[in-house]
């Protein structure tokens, strides 16, 4: 799984990269296993991959906000 979601990231890093757009995409993938016994609802196994995309989005906002403050303390 994880191959497949550093592949999304890498597609996305050229296309941004590339600069042929005004604007730049990120994603935040949120990604849970199991095994078919150890659930019994759907909704937890959703409730688990949900709190995984959640975490990978504030770390990226923390990043962000982060390269913004060092960008600022070089000017």
């Amino acid at each position: 799984i994880q191959y497949l979601i550093d592949g999304i990231h890498a597609s996305i890093d050229r296309r941004n990269f590339s600069k042929k757009y005004s604007f730049t995409l990120s994603t935040s993938i949120g990604v849970s296993t199991y095994r078919a016994k150890e659930v019994e609802e759907l909704s937890d196994l959703i409730e688990v991959a949900d709190m995984k995309m959640y975490e990978q989005k504030r770390q990226k906002r923390e990043e962000r906000q982060r390269l913004g403050k060092i960008k600022k303390e070089t000017k």
